[in-house]
């Protein structure tokens, strides 16, 4: 196998995003992973598992694409696939999710992420009318 440059910057840059990640962020023991899928019945969904079975999951009524777990626990959110309008902030209590959209003029990119603190959930998106990016909080 050979090496280019692509494959190598991608693996430092992997290795940088895995060292960066608190340990405490993540509070499911043994290891938890977070992923949207399709299920066996063609349902999107987010989830939460391990390598035992699920720990959590929740049916999405489209594609989902990334999933942000809030520092700390207790929170994580599922985003929309672009060009997709929803997303779902789902404790890790016993609390109903919490449903929420873009705006109609724009969508989700997919991605998010919480502050270090945990206190404000960033998203990009897409705003139609401006012909722009933005990233929001």
């Amino acid at each position: 196998m050979t090496l280019d440059r692509r494959a190598l910057l991608a693996g430092l840059a992997g290795g940088a995003v895995a060292l960066s990640c608190p340990r405490r962020a993540v509070p499911f023991e043994p290891e938890c992973f977070a992923a949207s899928r399709k299920d066996d019945r063609g349902n999107f969904q987010a989830a939460l598992f391990t390598l035992a079975g699920d720990e959590q999951a929740i049916e999405l009524p489209g594609r989902g694409h990334d999933i942000a777990l809030r520092p700390g626990g207790g929170e994580w959110v599922a985003f929309a696939r672009r060009a997709g309008r929803f997303g779902v902030a789902v404790s890790l209590r016993s609390e109903p999710p919490i449903w929420f959209a873009s705006k109609p003029e724009r969508h989700f990119f997919g991605h998010g992420t919480f502050s270090s603190d945990g206190r404000l959930l960033y998203a990009t998106e897409n705003d139609y009318e401006r012909r722009r990016n933005d990233r929001r909080a």
